[in-house]
C-alpha cells in the first residue's frame, strides 16, 4: 500500500512535473506561438503597410484612371457633340447652298426669260418703228442720200418736205391726191435751186423725235403737212435747222391756211376766168366748168395746191431772208397765182428786219408790193428807208429805222453808197424811175440820187424770177 501510495505519489510529482514541464513546453510554445504571432502581426503589420500604400497606389491609380476616363467621355462627348453640330451645320448648309442653287437656277431662268422678252420687246418695236417710219428705208438712209445731192448743209437749199395724208384721211376724201399736186406745182422752185422738194413715204407728225435724229439733224427742212378732214383742208408748217446758231433748231408746226372744199355754185366764170389767168398750163389747158364731180374735184385741188404752195413759197422766202444776202423773193408772183390776194391787197411777210441777211433789199421788195398794189406814196416811203438802212450809222431795232424826213434823197443816196451793192442798186434805179413818172417822186431827184447811188448806172429790169405768170387775184 505504502508502495502503491509511494508509486502514486511518484506518479503524481511526476505528472505534476510532467504537467510543470508540460506546461513549461506549453508556456514555450505559447510563447513561441505568441512570439510567431506577434511576428506574425508584425508581418502582417508590415505587409499591411506595404498593402496599404499599394492599396492607396491602385486606389490613387483607379481614381485617376476614372478620372480621365471620365474627362475623355466627356472630351469624347463634346466631341461628339461638335461632331453633331458640323454635321448639322453642313447639312444645314448643303440645303442653303442647294436653295441658293436653286434660286440662281431660278433667277438664272428668269433673266433668260426676260432678256428673251426683251429681245422680242426690241424685235416688235423695232418692226413698229419701221412700219412706221416716214420713210420705207429707215432710220438713216433720207438723211445720208440728202448728204449725197448736198455735200455741205451751209451751201444746200432747204429741204420742203410734204407729208402725205394719214390713211384714214385719203381715199374717197375730196381732198385724195392733193399732195402729188403740191409736189408737182413745186418743181418750178426746186429747178431755180431754192429749194429741194420730197415726199415722206408715210405720214408722220411733226416733231418726230426719230426722224431729226436719225435724218435730219444736219438739214434746214421746212415740214408741209396738209391736214386733211372731209371737206376742211388745214396747210400746217414746222421745220428744222432753218435759222443758224439757234438753241432750239426745231419748230413745232402750227396752221397757216384753212380752206374748205368749195362747192360748184361757187366757181363762177369770173372765179374760173382768174385761176385760169394765172395756171402755168394756160398757154395749153383750160381748166373747165365744173359740170360733174370730177371737174369740180380737179378745180378744188387746183385752187388748193396753189394756196399750199403760197404757204410753201412764203417759208422758203423766209429761209432766205434769214440765210441768203440778195434774195429775190418769190412771194408776189406766188401770192397772185394763188387767188387768195386782192387786187390792192399787200402781201409783205411778218418776219422780223433783224433776222434778215439784207434787209435793205426786203425793204426795196416791200416797195415794188406797193408800187404793184397802186401806192405808189407808200412805195415812196420804203424806198427812201431802204437807203437810210443801207447807210452806215447802227441801228438797235432795224424794224424801227426809218427815213428822216430832213435829209433829201440825193442825201440818203449818198450816205447808202457805202453799203449799197449791185442787186441794190438795180433795184432802186428801177423803182425811183417808175415812182418818179408816178408823181410819187420829183423826177430830178431821183435822177440825182441814182446818179450818186452808181454814176452811170443804167436803169434796169427787175431781178425777179418770175416762175408763174402774172395775173389778177380770184378774190
Amino acid at each position: 500500500m505504502a508502495v502503491m501510495e509511494a508509486i502514486s505519489i511518484i506518479s503524481l510529482v511526476g505528472n505534476f512535473f510532467n504537467q510543470v514541464w508540460q506546461r513549461r513546453q506549453s508556456t514555450q510554445q505559447l510563447q513561441a506561438q505568441a512570439d510567431n504571432m506577434h511576428k506574425q502581426l508584425e508581418q502582417q503589420r508590415a505587409n499591411r503597410g506595404v498593402g496599404g500604400l499599394q492599396a492607396a497606389a491602385s486606389v490613387a491609380s483607379t481614381a485617376g484612371n476614372l478620372y480621365n476616363a471620365s474627362k475623355a467621355r466627356k472630351l469624347q462627348l463634346e466631341i461628339a457633340q461638335l461632331h453633331a453640330e458640323s454635321q448639322q451645320l453642313e447639312a444645314q448648309a448643303a440645303r442653303e447652298h442647294s436653295k441658293e442653287l436653286q434660286e440662281s437656277a431660278f433667277s438664272h431662268q428668269r433673266d433668260l426669260e426676260e432678256q428673251k422678252a426683251n429681245h422680242q420687246l426690241a424685235l416688235m418695236r423695232e418692226r413698229l418703228r419701221l412700219d412706221t417710219y416716214p420713210f420705207r428705208e429707215g432710220p438713216g438712209h433720207f438723211g445720208s442720200s440728202m448728204r449725197l445731192v448736198y455735200p455741205d448743209p451751209v451751201a444746200m437749199p432747204p429741204v420742203l418736205l410734204l407729208v402725205p395724208p394719214a390713211p384714214g384721211d385719203g381715199g374717197p376724201q375730196p381732198w385724195s391726191g392733193l399732195i402729188a399736186r403740191i409736189e408737182a406745182d413745186l418743181q418750178a422752185f426746186q429747178r431755180a435751186g431754192l429749194v429741194s422738194v420730197k415726199v415722206a413715204d408715210r405720214h408722220f407728225r411733226w416733231p418726230h423725235s426719230d426722224l431729226y435724229q436719225s435724218d435730219l439733224r444736219t438739214l434746214p427742212v421746212i415740214i408741209l403737212e396738209p391736214m386733211l378732214a372731209k371737206e376742211r383742208l388745214e396747210i400746217r408748217i414746222g421745220g428744222c435747222n432753218l435759222v443758224p446758231g439757234s438753241t432750239q433748231p426745231v419748230t413745232d408746226a402750227g396752221g397757216v391756211l384753212p380752206l374748205r372744199f368749195p362747192d360748184a355754185a361757187w366757181w363762177t366764170p369770173e372765179e374760173l376766168s382768174r385761176l385760169n389767168a394765172t395756171s402755168p398750163t394756160a398757154d395749153t389747158f383750160q381748166l373747165p366748168n365744173p359740170s360733174d364731180p370730177r371737174t369740180l374735184v380737179d378745180l378744188n385741188h387746183e385752187l388748193a395746191s396753189r394756196a399750199a404752195v403760197l404757204c410753201a413759197v412764203t417759208a422758203i422766202d423766209c429761209y432766205h431772208l434769214i440765210n441768203s444776202w440778195g434774195y429775190a423773193e418769190q412771194l408776189d408772183d406766188v401770192a397772185r397765182a394763188a387767188g387768195i390776194v386782192a387786187h390792192r391787197r399787200r402781201v409783205d411777210g411778218g418776219l422780223s428786219l433783224n433776222a434778215m441777211a439784207d434787209p435793205a433789199f426786203h425793204v426795196l421788195h416791200s416797195a415794188r408790193r406797193r408800187l404793184d398794189a397802186g401806192d405808189p406814196a407808200g412805195a415812196a416811203v420804203q424806198l427812201r428807208r431802204a437807203l437810210a438802212l443801207l447807210s452806215p450809222a447802227a441801228f438797235a431795232d432795224l424794224d424801227q429805222v426809218r427815213d428822216e424826213p430832213g435829209r433829201s434823197l440825193v442825201e440818203l443816196a449818198a450816205a447808202a453808197r457805202v453799203g449799197a451793192a449791185q442787186h441794190h442798186i438795180r433795184w432802186f434805179v428801177e423803182l425811183a424811175e417808175a415812182l418818179a413818172g408816178s408823181g410819187a417822186l420829183v423826177a430830178a431827184d431821183a435822177a440825182a440820187a441814182v446818179a450818186v447811188l452808181d454814176p452811170g448806172q443804167p436803169a434796169l429790169e427787175a431781178t425777179n424770177h418770175h416762175y408763174l405768170p402774172d395775173g389778177r387775184s380770184l378774190l
